[in-house]
């Protein structure tokens, strides 16, 4: 269905059920907002999913990680055979924030909470999903409904993209709620969306004494230090790159006259060019291992680039997100004009399907950020974020 084959009456007909549906995925949100759970344990959460698909007709396939949930929705009978699929992803994991928030739905687990909107993401596909249930004259494509578990921390949409989820997916979408921008804007950019990086750990191993007595031990405190400040002038170079490297923990001993035995460095990495992860990795390899090895010192190194793929949007599928939400929700499309520092798995999707595009839904100016304690999503955006999702699944 392209843009200007939607009739009228399908236009009112798909204002009206996505405003009839607004109630039940707003409860929908506040009962997965009480259900935060960390990646690959999100057991509450996929269950409540499954539970709920079947009421709208849809039934889930057998899970390939455990936790994620992925169900098809058919074509209608007159689109052919040669109908395309559309993919549509959710992420559904929380964080482990202590929530600060005083509403009646907030988390019911201690230590976690949906700190990073997917709550509303994952309510917002169920709610694509009861919109599109109720009009099936109008599907005419298949529709692939991925509800992700792992975003955070443990990078398990690349585990699923490697899987058969994405098989046969023509076209994938997604979207990201984002404070700062306004309630139900839609924006996006085509290329580099969000950035990839890394998380490193150094561990440096000496000998432990008493700090009266340093000829007995081998401190490897002055080598944190050096390393460091080493990995800030790193960090100086890589910046023309556009990259950064951040240390932003170290820990080691705990008394003011013990030596300890070894120091914890950790940090991150972040860039938008792909090809800057081994260089920048090796860089940091290098600088640990001469700084330790030349003083006796022992030393390992960890570099998880897990998430090392940025998300790239492809153009055409960017034009066409720009094209629905200027024509049916006039005044909210903002082009964007440049990615952030952050990560986003999504970027294995896209990857493995090879068309795609991920935009951010407006949660307001003055909604609190991401990974915040007081941040909840803001449910204003609810009603444009299932539009545009039931509209790409829909348009051509």
């Amino acid at each position: 269905m392209s843009l200007n084959r939607l009739a009228p009456e399908h236009r009112a007909l798909l204002q009206q059920e996505i405003a009839a549906a607004l109630e039940t995925v707003k409860k929908w949100r506040h009962r997965l907002h009480q259900l935060p759970e960390i990646a690959g344990h999100e057991t509450e959460t996929s269950a409540f999913i499954r539970a709920t698909l079947p009421q709208l007709g849809i039934t889930p396939h057998a899970p390939w990680l455990e936790t994620d949930v992925i169900a098809d929705l058919p074509a209608a009978a007159t689109a052919g055979n040669d109908s395309r699929c559309i993919g549509l992803r959710a992420d559904i994991d929380g964080l482990p924030v202590t929530e600060n928030n005083a509403l009646p739905y907030c988390s019911t687990h201690p230590g976690m909470m949906h700190a990073c909107g997917h709550d509303g993401h994952a309510a917002m596909l169920l709610g694509t999903a009861l919109v599109l249930s109720r009009l099936p004259q109008l599907r005419r494509h298949r529709v692939r409904l991925i509800f992700q578990p792992g975003e955070e921390m443990v990078c398990m949409g690349r585990k699923l993209a490697a899987t058969e989820a994405c098989d046969g997916v023509d076209e994938i979408y997604a979207l990201h709620g984002w404070p700062g921008l306004p309630v139900g804007a839609v924006s996006t950019l085509p290329g580099v969306m969000f950035g990839t990086g890394a998380h490193f750990t150094i561990r440096i191993i000496g000998r432990g004494a008493h700090g009266a007595q340093p000829e007995n031990g081998l401190n490897p405190v002055p080598a944190a230090g050096k390393i460091a400040w080493e990995l800030q002038q790193l960090h100086e170079r890589y910046t023309r790159q556009n990259a950064v490297i951040s240390v932003c923990r170290i820990e080691g001993g705990k008394a003011a006259n013990s030596i300890p035995a070894e120091v914890l460095i950790q940090g991150t990495t972040r860039y938008f060019d792909a090809g800057l992860n081994q260089p920048i990795a090796a860089a940091i390899r290098e600088l640990v291992q001469t700084s330790c090895e030349p003083i006796g010192l022992k030393w390992q190194f960890d570099y998880d680039d897990s998430y090392r793929l940025p998300v790239y949007n492809h153009p055409a599928q960017v034009e066409k997100i720009a094209a629905l939400a200027e024509d049916f929700l006039p005044g909210t499309w903002i082009a964007a004009d440049k990615p952030p520092r952050a990560r986003e798995v999504f970027a294995f999707c896209l990857d493995r399907c090879g068309a795609g595009a991920m935009f951010w839904l407006g949660l307001g100016e003055k909604q609190p950020p991401l990974h915040n304690p007081a941040f909840d999503f803001n449910d204003q955006a609810l009603t444009n974020g299932i539009t545009m999702l039931t509209l790409l699944a829909l348009a051509d």
